[in-house]
């Protein structure tokens, strides 16, 4: 039996999925920034569907102005989505991580809420979804 006491929040690791998004990546990715005060951020992580997508071009303009200390493109291995989700994890280095589109479905400005959360429950899996009762979600069936 572990009897190792959970550490805490210590940073997280933001994995950003990336297809065709351009400029929805790279205001992602500054709202993502803004949104992590010091060393709350570890790393932002890009899941690039392929290397030549349109998101990789952007990457690089991106890590180009900004540097690749803190953002880095990772090009998933997997060709479902689904499978790519197993490829995140072991990439993080932080106590926490969080995965989120680059489309803006997911607001960005909400990472300081789930930071929060994470200071108070570190050892809880903290999960937002746009389902939840009073959210406002038009045109999706039922499924």
């Amino acid at each position: 039996m572990n009897d190792e006491k959970p550490k805490g929040f210590e940073s997280v690791t933001v994995f950003v999925l990336a297809s065709d998004e351009t400029d929805l990546l790279r205001c992602t990715i500054e709202k993502i920034i803004k949104n992590c005060s010091g060393n709350e951020l570890d790393k932002i992580i890009v899941v690039l569907k392929s290397a030549d997508c349109p998101s990789a071009a952007q990457m690089k303009r991106i890590i180009a102005e900004n540097g690749g200390e803190k953002i880095t493109p990772y090009v998933q291995k997997s060709d479902s989505l689904i499978k790519c989700f197993a490829e995140l994890p072991p990439l993080a280095q932080s106590s926490h991580f969080v995965i989120m589109g680059a489309d803006l479905e997911m607001n960005p400005d909400s990472i300081k809420d789930f930071i929060r959360e994470a200071r108070l429950h570190p050892d809880s899996i903290i999960c937002a979804s746009k389902w939840k009762k009073g959210s406002v979600v038009e045109g999706y069936g039922a499924f």
